[in-house]
């Protein structure tokens, strides 16, 4: 055996367990006379056998184990709390804060408003309409990674909601004219527009 053919564990195990036969045993203690590393290996294990053999430490009792044994399954299969990104909607454009007329259109006032916001990878748009009186609808689509989720307004005195279609587009109940917090609730992250004024 040269020092390139180091000795497998199981024939280290079973020199320190006195169970190689004679023959083979001497070739195993020749070989660790030139080699360090084997040599090494043998006497941590012999070491830690010792240790084995002379440990008087007592099990512990079987209902401990088992107590042990549920507490780490029951952390190991709970399942975690995912983490939920918040972002703030920074407004891109907003039809309604537009100055003076575009070259081709008559003068008078439009009905709808559109606003763009962004928010990471996300753009969030939405389109206010007036129905009446002094009710707004507000309608939109979120654009960018979504896979359903929930809109939510809140204002003075009224929340509403709505959840995303297939095409991730909302339309929410008309509400009263005022300022309004709009939420967007994706599975992992909140995006939200703080001062949504809906007015005439």
């Amino acid at each position: 055996m040269s020092n390139s053919e180091h000795i497998p564990f199981d024939q280290q195990a079973d020199l320190v367990e006195a169970r190689l036969p004679g023959e083979q045993r001497a070739e195993v203690l020749k070989h660790t006379a030139s080699c360090s590393r084997c040599a090494a290996e043998i006497a941590s294990l012999e070491r830690i056998v010792a240790l084995m053999r002379t440990d008087d430490s007592v099990d512990p009792p079987e209902h401990v184990v088992s107590r042990a044994v549920r507490l780490i399954r029951t952390r190991v299969s709970a399942p975690r709390p995912s983490v939920r990104q918040r972002l703030a909607a920074v407004l891109q454009f907003d039809s309604g804060a537009t100055s003076g007329l575009a070259y081709g259109l008559r003068s008078g006032l439009v009905a709808e408003r559109q606003l763009l916001f962004n928010a990471g990878e996300l753009s969030v748009e939405l389109r206010v309409a007036p129905r009446g009186g002094e009710t707004f609808e507000v309608v939109g689509q979120v654009l960018g990674p979504c896979q359903g989720g929930q809109v939510e307004l809140r204002g003075p005195g009224s929340a509403v909601v709505a959840s995303l279609n297939d095409m991730c587009e909302f339309a929410l109940p008309p509400v009263p004219s005022g300022t309004y917090a709009f939420a967007l609730h994706l599975q992992d992250s909140d995006v939200e527009v703080d001062g949504l004024q809906l007015h005439s």
